[in-house]
């Protein structure tokens, strides 16, 4: 996998300041680049950032948007995990598609996992596939399943910031793929996440815009009602899209990020 490490200085510049490192999972089609902005701003904090560009995304090789099943790209982000400093507090964000594969290596390493970041997870579709996608997305699981097919990712569905978007449509190592086996395998998971949830032992914070049409926000909020652990928290980001690190506002919902990130490591 092509890694992108951005350690923090040891230096905080901004408060709150917190001594710990995060493993960053990005979503569909993206890549961890993208979150080179996010990761300064963290580091600012004192907080150092890891992330891969998952099998068949960005830089690292595969099909576009296809992989054996999700348990093999958890697989492939074990090294990442075992690289980060076991003396600080370990972090796992995953983003959208992402946090499918986070909330799996957090059940993986449920004893070493200080925190479970989620934003804009994937527990559901934000605009249910048509009849005819599906019959679709059926027929070449049987016949094609490795082979990428039209994700229906709207651009102007990530964020209201028009730069933005203009940025994710110039990007070459973006892409708007994935597989039938991942789709398969993506909706199955998502009966699966409430009783997933249960079984979290570390706190978890979600977050989620109330007009995302990508992923779905009352399977976010469904999720969030099974967490198990007192300290766990849902933010509610009113009229918020999809990519909300990245939108108008970021500063507002990254400070409540830090500031329970303060009181929960």
């Amino acid at each position: 996998m092509h890694i992108q490490r951005w350690p923090a200085s040891g230096i905080a510049l901004a408060q709150p300041q917190i001594a710990a490192n995060i493993l960053l999972m990005h979503g569909l089609g993206e890549h961890a680049g993208r979150y080179e902005k996010f990761a300064a701003r963290m580091n600012a904090h004192g907080i150092g950032v890891l992330a891969g560009d998952l099998i068949g995304h960005g830089n690292s090789p595969g099909s576009r948007g296809d992989a054996p099943g999700l348990a093999a790209m958890v697989d492939a982000i074990e090294p990442q995990w075992a690289e980060l400093d076991a003396n600080k507090p370990r972090l796992l964000l995953g983003h959208s598609f992402g946090g499918l594969l986070a909330v799996q290596m957090a059940l993986r390493h449920a004893g070493s996992v200080s925190a479970l970041l989620l934003s804009s997870p994937f527990f559901g579709f934000g605009t249910p596939p048509r009849p005819w996608q599906r019959f679709m997305a059926k027929m070449l699981l049987r016949i094609a399943p490795g082979m990428p097919a039209p994700a229906s990712i709207s651009a102007s569905a990530l964020a209201r910031d028009p730069q933005v978007i203009a940025e994710y449509l110039a990007d070459p190592l973006v892409h708007n793929r994935l597989s039938p086996r991942l789709f398969a395998e993506a909706e199955l998971t998502h009966a699966l996440m409430p009783a997933l949830a249960a079984r979290l032992p570390m706190p978890v914070l979600i977050w989620h815009g109330d007009a995302d049409r990508l992923t779905e926000f009352a399977a976010s909020q469904r999720f969030a009602s099974r967490l198990k652990n007192p300290k766990s928290a849902f933010i509610a980001v009113a009229g918020g899209y999809h990519e909300l690190l990245n939108d108008h506002g970021h500063e507002a919902l990254e400070q409540r990020v830090l500031n329970w990130l303060a009181a929960t490591l």
